[in-house]
């Protein structure tokens, strides 16, 4: 998930949304070498995946780089419209809950072996799974109550009550059809060796190097909104650079050619003048999760202190140079069925409210300035993980706490790490954050089905928010959807199981030799079309 998460979820290096002392990789430090007569497409990534396999990741990372190795069966346009991909056409039920696909009959895996309704309907299956693990895929899918082969080139799947965004999350690359046959030869390493049907294909990941695709040659296929036919970049090498610092001397060097800018170095490469950079706000939000089962927040006083107590401007300042805008709730203003009330609705900064709360909840101030319970010091452990904004916002964060006595212990793990230890349910707090499109991140955030296998990683348990979350995802009228949103993002500030902290507006950077880059909705870089100059 920024890192976040993706839906995680998190915004990374290779975005145009997710989720760096020299780490350059070997053969790489003057400048990228391509064979003759091969065009070659360099992307700086951070954070490193923790799996390629579509199904079993939580993480924008892999989502990212799995859009270039595999198709969807509906894809979503740059004008923000579904239109048709894999699936040629479907029809939907009049209740909703019947989706009727027919496949193209022209395509196949990268490995040779043919698209049809049998290899969709087994992809399904083992998505559905739960040996599988993927809490996360299905958490953004409704209950699936069948998926049925109805012709060599066709299929159905049924849903268990109508859902608002099936056919936008279906175009998710997480939902890419897998091959069979790969599948059963690979076994448990089929998350580093995918096999999909995409215009490139994964060649080899050096685990802390890179991660390379190659072009697809029997390509011939695609949404609309791009060029069917094979792609006409050769390779996509993602080249693991974890710090900022490394990858953005790496661009500037030409070593890499597709660089998400850290906020530092935003103003440095505009101030070049000779760089295409896309600008787009993040669709997604980075908070600070709080564990409700862990003290001291499983007392809703403290969570709410800490809402007040943080001055989100001055996160944003530090964090992000500025470079976005203050967040109030679940939903950020980048993102479909965003509550503009809820800026007045959510916390403001008020130290003095943050006070008063933690008074009531028995914390005083010691000889010593600290606020303290029974003798005991108030403080907790911050999990963190070194992607920078995370960083300097966990920074900014302790030293505002420290501000009104309260002491914060940043605990530094890597992305992936991070995401084990949080699912694990013993944090106190950490920070995270998700790249997502619409409000079905409800589900994937605070429904209770999410806790450990996906993302409720504040343990936050409630009957009756998950009824809430459900209907609202089930709701096809938009207004009465949007008025549930509200609900939604009411009930979620007043349990005060985050403090919302900021959205960031990405600048993707591009040399000079690349043509023609675009971005989708969900701010991930369209390459079908682009073109490199040697």
């Amino acid at each position: 998930m920024s890192h976040a998460k993706t839906p995680l979820i998190r915004r990374t290096a290779i975005l145009g949304t997710l989720l760096t002392a020299s780490l350059l990789a070997p053969g790489l430090a003057h400048g990228p070498t391509h064979a003759a007569g091969t065009t070659t497409l360099t992307v700086a990534l951070n954070p490193e995946p923790d799996t390629l396999d579509p199904q079993k990741t939580g993480t924008a990372v892999t989502s990212s780089i799995a859009a270039y190795f595999g198709d969807t069966l509906v894809a979503l346009s740059p004008k923000n419209q579904i239109v048709p991909d894999l699936a040629k056409s479907w029809t939907v039920s009049k209740d909703g809950l019947t989706y009727a696909f027919n496949l193209r009959q022209d395509v196949s895996f990268q490995d040779g072996t043919p698209l049809n309704a049998a290899a969709y309907v087994a992809t399904f299956k083992r998505l559905l799974d739960p040996a599988t693990k993927a809490a996360v895929e299905l958490g953004q899918l409704p209950s699936i109550a069948a998926v049925t082969e109805t012709g060599k080139y066709s299929f159905s799947i049924k849903i268990k009550a109508p859902s608002a965004f099936f056919l936008y999350n279906l175009s998710d690359s997480n939902f890419q059809p897998l091959s069979p046959t790969a599948l059963k030869s690979e076994g448990a390493g089929f998350g580093r060796k995918p096999v999909s049907t995409g215009p490139w294909q994964v060649q080899s990941w050096t685990t802390g190097q890179q991660i390379v695709l190659v072009k697809n040659p029997n390509y011939k296929w695609g949404p609309s909104f791009v060029h069917h036919g094979p792609a006409n970049i050769d390779k996509l090498v993602f080249r693991v650079l974890l710090n900022a610092a490394s990858a953005t001397a790496a661009f500037q060097n030409g070593e890499v050619d597709q660089l998400l800018l850290d906020s530092a170095s935003v103003a440095r490469i505009q101030s070049a003048g000779k760089y295409q950079i896309l600008k787009q706000l993040n669709p997604g939000v980075r908070e600070l999760e709080l564990n409700v089962t862990q003290p001291p927040f499983d007392d809703i006083r403290v969570r709410k202190a800490l809402n007040y107590a943080i001055n989100k401007d001055a996160v944003v300042k530090v964090a992000i140079n500025g470079l976005g805008v203050p967040v109030y709730g679940v939903l950020s203003p980048a993102m479909y069925g965003y509550w503009p009330g809820i800026k007045s609705y959510g916390y403001s900064y008020n130290p003095q409210k943050a006070l008063a709360l933690l008074a009531q909840a028995g914390y005083t101030k010691n000889s010593s300035g600290q606020l303290a319970k029974n003798g005991k010091p108030l403080s907790f452990t911050l999990l963190s993980n070194p992607i920078p904004f995370f960083k300097l916002a966990s920074l900014v964060i302790q030293d505002q706490l420290k501000q009104i006595g309260i002491t914060v212990n940043i605990e530094t793990q890597q992305f992936a790490t991070e995401i084990a230890s949080i699912h694990k349910g013993t944090a106190q707090a950490d920070v995270m954050g998700y790249n997502y499109p619409h409000p079905g991140i409800f589900y994937i955030w605070f429904h209770s089905s999410q806790q450990h296998a996906g993302f409720n990683d504040s343990f936050y348990a409630d009957p009756k928010l998950d009824a809430l979350i459900v209907k609202m995802q089930s709701t096809v009228d938009t207004a009465a959807r949007n008025a549930l949103v509200v609900q939604l993002e009411k009930t979620v500030s007043d349990q005060a199981l985050w403090v919302p902290l900021f959205d960031e507006y990405v600048y993707t950077a591009f040399q000079p030799r690349v043509k023609g880059p675009v971005l989708d909705p969900r701010g991930r870089v369209i390459l079908n079309d682009v073109t490199v100059g040697q």
